[in-house]
């Protein structure tokens, strides 16, 4: 008779138990689709909320694997933003509460000046459905109109987050 592994209650048949091996080998088929399903299904669509700045061609997309949710977004401005720019994550996060003094960081934003030049900031949680982005150079500052820079028509911002699910 085979054992069982501790590594996804796994069957690993003994050298005389031919009869059952295709069962066995179907049975841990099964198991294995079921535990690697999230690594190989496809990523889900959505498109993000974003406030203080008019936006063209936003795109979203993420992947949830148990409690872990990575998200990724791209938009093209339209205008200068009006204000501290957030957008909305797909997934609600887990203990994350307002509050003026956030020090945690969930991923990284990159835009691209007009095809000329580029910025970098941190992407911090604003709550458990919003993120906004900080310069890290520039003082701790939200990117926001003319913050760091004076953004502009056609500057595209993209960004990816990985973070707790509620």
């Amino acid at each position: 008779m085979g054992t069982f592994t501790s590594i996804l209650n796994l069957f690993k048949p003994a050298t005389t138990d031919f009869i059952d091996v295709v069962a066995d080998l179907n049975d841990n088929t099964d198991k294995l689709e079921a535990a690697l399903g999230p690594f190989t299904t496809a990523w889900i669509a959505y498109t993000p909320t974003i406030s203080n700045v008019t936006t063209s061609a936003v795109t979203g997309r993420y992947k949830q694997m148990g409690k872990t949710v990575f998200a990724h977004v791209s938009f093209t401005l339209s205008a200068a933003p009006t204000g501290e720019v957030q957008v909305t994550l797909p997934v609600p996060a887990k203990g994350i509460t307002p509050s003026g003094n956030q020090t945690w960081v969930i991923g990284r934003i990159g835009g691209l000046r007009q095809g000329s030049s580029f910025r970098y900031a941190e992407v911090w949680p604003f709550d458990s459905t919003h993120v906004k982005f900080i310069e890290n150079a520039g003082g701790g500052s939200s990117w926001a109109a003319g913050v760091p820079v004076a953004w502009a028509n056609t500057d595209i911002w993209e960004f990816q987050v990985m973070y707790e699910a509620a």
